[in-house]
């Protein structure tokens, strides 16, 4: 690497781990601000939520690694160019391309960084958090029993209560669905409950089911009674999400749904494209940052900034709308690389128009 590109790194390296700290503290601060709420009204110990949140800084940072490289390589150029420093170094002979070099590099390392973290850390932080919420479910019985919703008791029970009454013991209007490994489903529902300790406990329910003809069956039975705390701590630590797979369980799942002819292959294959996409617009950014300050003539600092989070709030919000349509067939699930392959087009034309 040539002095010149350590000088113009050297100039991109403060803003780029500045911002990637500033945007990984934003980002886990908005989702500490949502968790306020329930954390006062269900009183969750300090300590669970700061485990928590630090569970959420991989995410974090993958999401805010794009933002950061942006900011960096954007005002990293804007000061050269300010400073007529850019200028000089055309004079001495260095083509435009040549003078992308540095923010590629430092584009090319966040990639990397990227690809690192959703590779292994990612999916055993999101493992490790998703272990930690139920844990924190089974300890707070108000957090189990949500009137109005449905709640996944795991091990193919979900229930629905319509309503608690006194301190919460007293459940009305209850609704449990038991989805049998082996079997049809069958639907239990009674009129009250109760809710015991860490168990749902209901005097008397009746059910519904199929049998095998098909044809609809009921009757009554007495003494129905979920084991809540029994059901989370038989709860495997590994999680099933697909934030919590590696890129490897994301292809071989795919492959091998694709291989039965069953649809949900799809949204493993969509989330293996977006992170490689997300990986790639750190990338992209640096491609792009040059030409765009050069397009605002050089403006100050203060209006790249704004700049910079205008377009990756734009990016952001395109990606998830190409990545829903993914979802829906819409698109095949390579869809998701369009805006990246559409910014670097925009950026090439730009370089082009200012050689």
């Amino acid at each position: 690497m040539k002095i010149a590109d350590r000088y113009v790194l050297r100039e991109m390296l403060w803003p780029f781990f500045g911002g990637l700290l500033s945007f990984v503290v934003m980002i886990t601060g908005h989702m500490l601000f949502q968790a306020v709420e329930v954390m006062v009204e269900h009183r969750i110990p300090l300590r669970d939520v700061l485990q928590y949140l630090w569970y959420q800084v991989p995410t974090a940072t993958v999401l805010a690694l794009p933002v950061s490289t942006l900011l960096a390589v954007g005002l990293g150029v804007n000061r050269l160019a300010s400073d007529r420093e850019l200028l000089a170094m055309r004079v001495a002979g260095m083509s435009r391309w040549r003078l992308l070099q540095p923010g590629l590099y430092l584009g090319l390392l966040a990639s990397l960084m990227s690809l690192a973290l959703y590779h292994s850390i990612v999916p055993r932080a999101e493992a490790s958090a998703d272990v930690l919420i139920r844990k924190i479910a089974f300890s707070r019985r108000s957090l189990l029993v949500r009137p109005g919703q449905f709640v996944d008791a795991g091990h193919g029970v979900t229930f629905l209560v319509d309503e608690t009454a006194g301190d919460g013991t007293t459940l009305n209007n209850i609704h449990v669905f038991y989805y049998q490994p082996d079997g049809f489903p069958i639907v239990f529902s009674a009129g009250s409950g109760r809710l015991e300790n860490d168990d749902i406990h209901i005097d008397r329910a009746a059910f519904y089911t199929l049998t095998p003809n098909d044809d609809l069956t009921w009757g009554e039975v007495s003494d129905v009674n979920i084991n809540l705390a029994e059901v989370g701590t038989a709860l495997s630590p590994k999680s099933d999400k697909l934030q919590a797979m590696t890129f490897g369980q994301l292809r071989s799942e795919a492959r091998r749904l694709e291989e039965q002819g069953a649809e949900g292959y799809r949204q493993y294959s969509v989330e293996f494209d977006w992170r490689m996409a997300l990986a790639a617009s750190c990338l992209v950014f640096a491609l792009i940052a040059g030409p765009v300050v050069g397009a605002l003539g050089h403006t100050q600092s203060l209006v790249g900034l704004l700049v910079t989070l205008l377009v990756v709030f734009v990016y952001y919000v395109l990606m998830l709308w190409l990545r829903m349509l993914a979802q829906a067939a819409v698109l095949p699930s390579s869809g998701v690389w369009l805006l990246n392959i559409l910014l670097v087009l925009m950026g090439l034309v730009l370089l082009w128009r200012q050689r």
